[in-house]
């Protein structure tokens, strides 16, 4: 039956891959070298070699005891050692009783050092090369000398005894190759157990995120329709009244030619005007509202990934408005004073309007609810007041959305633009925001920058290039 070395490691070093490995080929090695001594302690008994019976079957004894130790919680690199010490030792003796520096047996110590280097790495594999070297100069230094025995086998088998060691030299170099294999085998296939688990890891990590992008671009959609539903009610109020007007100047145009059936038109000329002014101004709101729901499906409907002239201050205003009704439809109590500085003229941008649109809506909402906070500290004297700014600045147009809300500490602000990481409470952020609005911004060939004061105010530049620069580049 077959005996897994893994019995023999404890659950603790199984949890470390380079140490269960290094234990696995210390148990397997222990084990195969058991069998190989035990079989030549037999033939050191076929050929009366009874110093190499003796030497063996105690290594032998050795060697199966070593597996066991690894089991109670003797360290890897410990039983390496023990493992190299015993067959050192069966190797020095049987050498040293089987003629010295002629023995048959002495290549073996020319093992030693790649079985050290398999099982205890570069470093065991030095420290054992230096100790085979060394036993070999000390054998050369004896040779000669009554301190070197006469060899304890028969001559009647000199031959078979050279025969068998160098058998045994071939069986224990195949030995250590095969323990070798095993155990990259062992590896290769640990490493793919890993790698499937990093794969899985990986897709659902990969799912996850795209889930939570999906679930900020929700909150940012939330939170344009929010925005719209306040924003949409001033055109409709106004369209609504104006109709009621226009309905009450025709019934009274009506009662007039009932009156007077040869009314002129030149007596109703002003009622006329009345109805065309209310006219204009449905059109113009109406418009207003068009306008307004082709934003939101134009943001719903995600980025088409075409570019297009882009007019920086219409879409900053529109959605500074989007952002503020947005705010007041969360906390109704909420108000805030907001100052356009727009550039009177400034230069064409080439972006993609829905991108451009998120980037200003998170932008100008995280300056809301910045403010919005501090402003529920009730701090004495304090006024909201987010200030939006176009300017051009060379080839570049910069769009600065600012805030004199709480401003954000030193410490996170290297942090503020990595993905998942939110200054909101737990169920308030996602934490992408500003890392996708930093992503939309590069995107196009521009940078989001942060300056900051804490407690004080916060300020969020965009920078984009012209069209004209743009072209040039290109």
């Amino acid at each position: 039956m077959r005996v897994s070395p893994d019995r023999f490691v404890p659950a603790a070093v199984r949890a470390d891959p380079e140490r269960h490995r290094c234990a696995r080929l210390v148990v397997n090695a222990s084990l195969l070298t058991c069998g190989f001594a035990v079989a030549y302690a037999a033939i050191s008994a076929f050929i009366s070699f009874s110093v190499g019976v003796a030497t063996m079957a105690a290594t032998a004894g050795g060697f199966l005891v070593l597996p066991f130790l690894v089991r109670s919680g003797l360290p890897t690199q410990a039983a390496g050692h023990v493992y190299m010490a015993l067959c050192a030792i069966s190797v020095g003796v049987c050498a040293h009783f089987s003629g010295g520096l002629h023995s048959p047996v002495l290549p073996w110590f020319v093992i030693l050092p790649f079985g050290a280097m398999l099982l205890l790495g570069p470093g065991g594999g030095v420290a054992w090369l230096t100790f085979s070297v060394a036993a070999v100069i000390g054998y050369t230094a004896l040779e000669g000398t009554p301190l070197v025995p006469p060899s304890g086998i028969d001559s009647r088998f000199d031959a078979t005894f050279i025969y068998l060691c160098y058998v045994g030299l071939v069986l224990i170099v195949f030995g250590i190759a095969l323990v070798f294999e095993r155990a990259r085998a062992q590896a290769e296939s640990s490493l793919a157990a890993r790698n499937a688990d990093l794969a899985r890891t990986l897709e659902h990590l990969t799912h996850t995120q795209a889930q939570l992008v999906q679930q900020e671009k929700l909150a940012s959609l939330g939170a344009l329709t929010a925005g719209i539903a306040h924003e949409i009610k001033n055109p409709l109020n106004f369209v609504n009244n104006f109709a009621a007007l226009t309905e009450e100047l025709v019934s009274e145009i009506k009662t007039e030619r009932a009156e007077k059936p040869d009314l002129r038109v030149s007596e109703v000329e002003d009622l006329l005007d009345d109805l065309q002014s209310n006219a204009a101004r449905i059109r113009e709101h109406g418009q207003r509202a068009d306008s307004i729901v082709k934003n939101m499906l134009a943001h719903s409907r995600g980025t088409s990934g075409v570019k297009e002239a882009v007019d920086i201050n219409g879409l900053l205003d529109e959605y500074t408005s989007l952002a503020y009704s947005g705010m007041r439809a969360q906390r109704s109590e909420f108000t805030c004073t907001i100052e356009r500085a727009f550039e009177v003229s400034p230069p064409t941008v080439q972006a993609v309007p829905q991108d451009l649109s998120r980037v200003f809506l998170n932008l100008l909402s995280n300056a809301f609810y910045a403010v919005a906070r501090r402003r529920e500290e009730h701090e004495k004297g304090y006024e909201p007041l987010v200030r939006v700014e176009t300017r051009r600045a060379g080839d570049v147009v910069e769009v600065a959305v600012w805030d004199n809300g709480g401003g954000i500490p030193e410490e996170i602000r290297s942090k503020i633009f990595e993905p998942f990481f939110t200054t909101k409470p737990t169920g308030e952020g996602t934490g992408l925001g500003l890392s996708l609005s930093h992503d939309i911004v590069a995107a196009h060939g521009g940078s989001l920058s942060l300056e900051s004061e804490e407690g004080t105010w916060t300020c969020f530049t965009v920078r984009l290039p012209t069209a004209q620069m743009e072209t040039e580049t290109t």
